[in-house]
């Protein structure tokens, strides 16, 4: 059975409840890092290698911020929002209307790009709430969808405790424990609790 967003979403919010700004940036940066390693380079196997660098990119414009610790003491540069803002609309320009999202690795791309998306949201939306952050901890989530059910329909249930699912959600409760615990993790953590 398929793990649903409202189920996934009520247990892993309030989990943020405490959490802030650089924070949600940090859990998304580290989602879509985790896509990036895991469904990546099959962007340059189908030969969208041009997406992966303007991924790569703006994952990278999104752990710079993360290491300046900007969002954190509110000073974020006029200038560099601008370049994260160019970034995002690159992001948001890439073509991959040829992928088909019930297979696992092209749904692996389109939540790589998701996380992506919601990391440099996070980062030039002044005050974000977490429903960026819950978008990039979801993407991953969903990918294990499509790959236990084989990108068929899935019944709408909540099997949050499904061992299928267990060490993704472990990672993720790992990582927000230490961010509650007021851990300062940075770029050098990005694959913090990852296997």
């Amino acid at each position: 059975m398929a793990v649903t967003y409202a189920s996934f979403s009520r247990r892993t919010r309030a989990k943020l409840k405490p959490l802030g700004a650089a924070d949600f940036l940090f859990l998304a940066a580290w989602s879509a890092t985790h896509l990036d390693d895991t469904y990546g380079a099959y962007l340059d196997e189908i030969e969208h290698g041009d997406a992966r660098r303007v991924l790569r990119d703006a994952l990278d414009a999104a752990w710079t911020v993360v290491d300046a610790g900007t969002l954190r003491s509110g000073t974020l540069d006029a200038g560099f929002r601008d370049e994260l803002s160019a970034h995002l609309a690159a992001v948001r320009d890439i073509d991959i209307d040829d992928l088909d999202f019930t297979r696992p690795s092209d749904s692996g791309v389109l939540k790589l790009m998701e996380a992506t998306e919601a990391a440099l949201s996070i980062a030039v939306t002044p005050d974000p709430d977490p429903t960026d952050a819950l978008t990039a901890l979801w993407a991953p989530v969903d990918v294990l969808n499509t790959i236990k059910h084989g990108g068929a329909l899935r019944p709408e249930t909540d099997p949050l405790d499904d061992a299928f699912f267990a060490e993704e959600l472990a990672a993720q409760a790992a990582v927000i424990a230490d961010l509650q615990a007021q851990a300062r993790l940075s770029g050098a953590d990005r694959r913090i609790h990852r296997s």
